[in-house]
């Protein structure tokens, strides 16, 4: 055979290998898809919304069959990490910010601690009735997240213990690593959920007079298809979308895609490919940049920066290439995704922070900055996107266990709230884009996006013009959306308007940030009115006031060296008053029949009107108000708003265009929150705030001004401002000594009896012999500390002088070692890598085995048994995501063996080694059989109660002036201590407030209780980086003495702890709310007008 004949032969084969593999590849797609498309008889119309209170156009919802569209302003609220008591204050806080909506995660797990019981007792944290009530109390809309899962950081994605014991039962229909495949028995336990809290739910969907759930989401990142391939079953979405129409919900139905796949899109005419299953409205999460210690780098490659000095700044690269395209591909899904309006069930408001690294919230919270969330809202609307749920409003508390192995006790999420209840300047930039959006709602919520060649303005540099949108709903505008990414990182550019003669603005924009440039829209009120061409000076807010009887349209803008432009009007237009200290002055560009005003001042006001107004001295129907407000006032500026739904409920008049309603703007304080159905005005003071400045809306001017008066001040800038009023506090200033606020009483301790449990004997089994024969779900340990009793016979191992027992340990997560009740040391297994020991997230299935060397110091029982102790504390179970299988990843001890070698390490030693018979046995809290609140408990089960002997007052517990605990010498063995502590009474007397920490120091490792709650796990020698707690407003308000109980070892005899009640201290000169020792007190009173 030739060379050729032979190259012919080889070339042949390989096709036709090729082309086998390619056809048994097609075989198993289509194999798999069938699989996973199912049988059940439940189409996408047997489940649609046909009949409700809700229906939507492509830009908007539409409620109790009005016009008006509605637009979601949302942020995510986890009632199971706040306090009852704090629901409202924090609720109060979103709806201070400009949120008109949130989200509820229902946490299954949470009120279900056994099969077929289900919490939702009166008056608690489990009490969904209560917080849904309460929503309608503050008029804030609600979406239902029942799950069933939730994912949320939280252990299990939110499954109750009790199902994910189960081992036979396929979570989430997972066979295993990227495989599914439907389970009965799982969409059963699902329904049982449902039937519990589908009901509480459906009672308070909207409607004309009552409820304030507008939408429900059925299950959570369940990818459809992930890069084309099938991974989820679909009778599971089928079941679950007509379980919830079984009971009771008439509102519209979603799901949250993990990003745009175009998973459970629903089609008029479904696509003949495959059997087609979809629900109402398509929605999707957006995460954009993740932090460096979670990027998919960090992830794969293990790149995990420990220190914060080392995080990169984000890429502006990456929010272009991710969101630029969002509209044209989600659209391009066809069906709802398409006639439905754009929908970020998730939008990325901060992240979380995990084990092990040394960058706490704060640093989360620098590295994304105060601009970031109002980026990422602004480039959603860029997109079309009208209903947004930011991910999160206010992070909370992972109280206890209730969080899984990603996250640790603090849930702040460097969120637009801070953990301890702070209004960061994060919250503040993103009211000043809420005040824009929903102040200017007629004119933004219906539009469509400008093609590039046809967009009206002409900005350089280039990438700091966005796009542009065109306003195609009753009010008409254009909209030009700015975001400044300029590669020279120039804060000046320049705008001209395009297809007239040549209008040049100059304008001002931080690098990274961003606002809505009005354009092509006329002045409301008035005559002919006025109107814009274009304005570089971002526009935060419109209302109306009544200058001499009539309406004048206001606008509250900002020219600083932060933001700041011009604007141009069509014709003529005059500067007819004002302040000097505003310094506005009109250029009259004749060619182009328009006149550009600026402002040399960076706060004050004018007066706009048309030559005719001003020649006839009847300037007052065409005025146009512009209020100049700079960064630090702009800071506190508060809009209250309410939509027209709530007024018209509460039989309030509103506009008779609907939608949302300004009721007043204020500023000058911390907090300010107007309430003009209950007419009331609260603000919150810090010490160094002095009055508040007040604009009412003209329409609902009738319902008091609460003791405001008209600025009297000749030398303010904003004196002569129409309508504007000013209100003194009258509170007085608190008394801030210093960052101590409490003293502790009574503080006792007793020792942890290991020897008194009840353990259950373990048979060690496998090829080495090394694994126990139960693992924590078969002894109902699933979460927290199980402890693992290791005794070595003396018959099988007698220690000497001459020799060493080396015990090897495979556990997760961290481990700590006693032999004969002395503590010899510990580790932890914990890995952000995937397919690492201890991966935080994904498969887990390598060793870590450690080994600890114990001589004859430390088995020195020399005529019996010596016992070794280990304590395994779990950092919880892993969160099942999108097509992991990683629920079930073992907790506590994987393998244990115990080696006897020769005392002095030489090249011969290996030799006489040998492997030394023990007996295993383990202890814990059976959290899987029923417990009342199974996050509440530690694992050590003597956490109720004491050994013979009880407590004692002088051992090991040394209070320290009264203002802190201080623990030392009680490490050798785990010890339990308990006392009170007394917050002073100006954190929470007499409307003030002031945020409450408790600071841990020191090498050991401490639980701690307060009033009966686990509030924090402390890990001092680095495994976590929070030293920090929050202590809950609602715990101290009110409260003379906490009761505190602490639970404190180490992996050494001599570690110690510290506890300090303090004051929260926060940085100096900013909004941010990171802590600094030293800094700020946090603080604020209230006064009600």
């Amino acid at each position: 055979m030739s060379t050729n004949q032979q190259h012919t032969v080889t070339a042949t084969v390989a096709t036709a290998a090729v082309l086998a593999a390619s056809v048994l590849l097609i075989s198993a797609y289509r194999r798999r898809e069938r699989r996973l498309a199912g049988t059940l008889p439940i189409t996408s119309r047997d489940v649609a919304c046909v009949a409700g209170p809700v229906k939507w156009t492509k830009n908007a919802l539409l409620l109790d069959g009005s016009s008006v569209p509605l637009s979601l302003a949302s942020a995510e609220f986890h009632p199971w990490r706040v306090p009852v008591g704090d629901w409202e204050p924090i609720l109060r806080s979103y709806k201070e910010i400009g949120l008109n909506c949130i989200r509820i995660y229902f946490h299954w797990g949470f009120h279900s601690p056994s099969e077929g019981v289900y919490d939702f007792s009166k008056d608690t944290q489990h009490d969904m009735d209560k917080l849904l009530t309460l929503c309608e109390k503050l008029r804030l809309f609600v979406i239902a997240a029942p799950g069933p899962y939730i994912c949320a950081e939280t252990q299990g994605g939110g499954h109750p213990f009790w199902l994910a014991a189960k081992k036979d039962i396929r979570l989430r229909h997972s066979r295993g690593q990227l495989v599914k495949e439907y389970d009965m028995e799982y969409s059963f336990a699902c329904r049982e959920w449902f039937e519990a809290i589908l009901p509480i739910i459906s009672a308070h969907q909207i409607s004309e007079n009552a409820g304030c759930v507008v939408l429900c989401q059925i299950e959570n990142e369940n990818f459809e298809k992930l890069k084309g391939l099938p991974f989820a079953c679909v009778d599971d979405m089928r079941f679950l979308a007509r379980v919830a129409r079984d009971c009771g919900i008439t509102v519209p139905l979603f799901h949250n895609d993990g990003f745009e796949s175009g998973s459970w899109v629903s089609h008029e005419k479904p696509p003949k490919s495959v059997r087609s299953f979809g629900l109402d409205l398509y929605a999707y999460d957006k995460y954009v940049v993740f932090a460096p210690t979670s990027s998919p780098e960090a992830m794969i490659r293990g790149m995990n920066p420990q220190s914060s000095t080392s995080w990169p700044e984000w890429k502006v690269e990456t929010i272009e290439s991710t969101m630029d395209s969002m509209e044209q591909k989600v659209r391009g899904y066809g069906g709802c995704a398409q006639t439905g309006p754009m929908f970020i069930a998730e939008m990325q408001g901060g992240w979380f922070n995990h084990y092990s690294v040394k960058s706490s919230y704060d640093t989360v919270y620098d590295f994304y900055g105060e601009d970031y969330t109002r980026l990422i809202y602004d480039s959603s609307w860029a997109q079309g996107v009208t209903l947004i749920n930011i991910y999160m409003g206010y992070g909370g508390t992972n109280w206890g266990t209730i969080g899984d192995p990603d996250v640790y006790t603090s849930y702040d999420y460097s969120a637009m709230i801070r953990e301890y209840g702070f209004i960061s300047g994060r919250a503040r930039k993103m009211r000043l884009a809420l005040s824009f959006y929903r102040s200017m709602h007629s004119a933004v919520v219906s539009t469509e996006r400008t093609p590039w060649r046809e967009q009206t303005v002409v900005v350089t540099p280039r990438r700091i013009l966005n796009c542009q949108r065109i306003s195609t709903g009753d009010e008409r505008a254009e909209l030009t959306f700015f975001r400044n990414f300029a590669s020279a990182r120039t804060t000046s550019y320049r705008a001209v308007l395009a297809k007239r003669p040549r209008v040049s603005l100059n304008g001002r924009l931080a690098y990274k940030r961003s606002f809505v440039a009005l354009g092509g829209y006329s002045v409301s009120t008035g005559g002919a009115g006025l109107h814009l061409l274009f304005s570089t000076a971002p526009i935060h807010l419109r209302m109306h006031t009544k200058v001499a009887g009539r309406l004048a349209e206001v606008w509250v803008v900002q020219n600083d060296s932060f933001a700041g432009g011009e604007m141009a009007f069509q014709g003529e237009v005059w500067v007819v008053r004002g302040s000097e200290s505003l310094g506005a002055r009109v250029s009259h560009v004749r060619e182009a029949n328009a006149s550009v005003v600026s402002f040399s001042g960076t706060f004050g006001w004018c007066a706009l009107a048309t030559p005719a107004a001003k020649e006839t001295n009847d300037h007052v129907p065409n005025e146009l108000l512009v209020l100049c407000l700079p960064e630090d006032a702009l800071y506190t500026l508060a809009t209250s708003f309410e939509e027209g739904h709530w007024l018209k409920r509460c039989g309030i008049a509103g506009e008779e265009r609907g939608g949302p309603q300004v009721i007043s703007a204020a500023w000058g304080a911390y907090g300010i929150r107007h309430d003009i159905v209950s007419r009331s005005f609260t603000v919150d003071w810090q010490n160094k705030e002095e009055r508040v400045f007040c604009l009412f809306a003209a329409t609902y001017a009738g319902f008091g001004n609460f003791g405001f008066e008209p600025l009297a001040d000749k030398t303010h800038q904003l004196y002569g401002f129409p309508g504007l009023m000013v209100k003194a506090r009258s509170k007085p200033k608190l008394s801030l000594p210093d960052a101590h606020i409490g003293t502790f009483h009574g503080w006792t301790s007793r020792p942890v009896d290991f020897g008194s449990f009840d353990y259950v004997p373990l048979e060690l089994i496998g090829r080495d012999k090394s694994v126990p024969s139960k693992d924590c779900f078969d002894l109902g340990f699933a979460s927290g500390h199980s402890i693992y009793r290791v005794t070595i016979p003396q018959t099988a191992y007698k220690p000497s002088p001459a020799t060493k027992l080396v015990l090897s340990i495979n556990a997760r997560h961290r481990v700590t070692v006693y032999a004969n009740n002395r503590v010899v040391g510990g580790h932890m297994t914990y890995s952000l890598q995937l397919l690492q020991p201890g991966s935080k997230q994904g498969p887990d299935w390598f060793r870590d085995s450690h080994e600890y060397v114990l001589t004859d110091k430390e088995l020195d029982n020399t005529t019996g048994d010596n016992i070794v102790h280990v304590v395994v504390e779990s950092f919880g179970l892993n969160r099942q995501p999108f097509v992991v299988d990683d629920v079930r990843n073992k907790r506590g001890i994987w393998n244990i063996t115990a080696t006897a070698r020769a005392a002095a390490d030489g090249v011969l030693s290996p030799l006489f080694a040998r492997r030394v018979a023990i007996e295993v046995a383990a202890t814990g809290v059976d959290v899987v059989s029923g417990i009342a609140n199974a996050y509440n408990v530690c694992g050590f089960p003597d956490e109720d109660a004491g050994p013979v002997g009880g407590w004692d007052a002088t051992a090991a517990a040394v209070v320290r002036n009264g203002s802190a605990v201080e623990i030392r010498g009680g490490c050798a063995t785990p010890r339990w201590f308990k006392g009170t502590l007394a917050v002073a009474a100006e954190a929470s007397a007499g409307g003030a407030h002031v945020p409450v920490r408790l600071h841990l120091e020191g090498p050991a490792t401490a639980h701690l209780w307060v009033g009966g709650v686990y509030l924090a796990r402390y890990y001092g020698n680095g495994d976590c980086v929070q030293h920090d707690f929050y202590l809950p407003r609602s715990y101290v308000s009110g409260r003379g003495k906490l009761d505190m109980k602490l639970l404190v070892y180490g992996r050494d005899p001599d570690d110690w702890v510290t506890v300090e009640a303090k004051r929260w201290e926060i940085e100096k000169g900013s909004w941010s709310g990171n802590l600094q020792d030293g800094g700020d007190i946090c603080h604020f009173v209230s006064e009600n007008f």
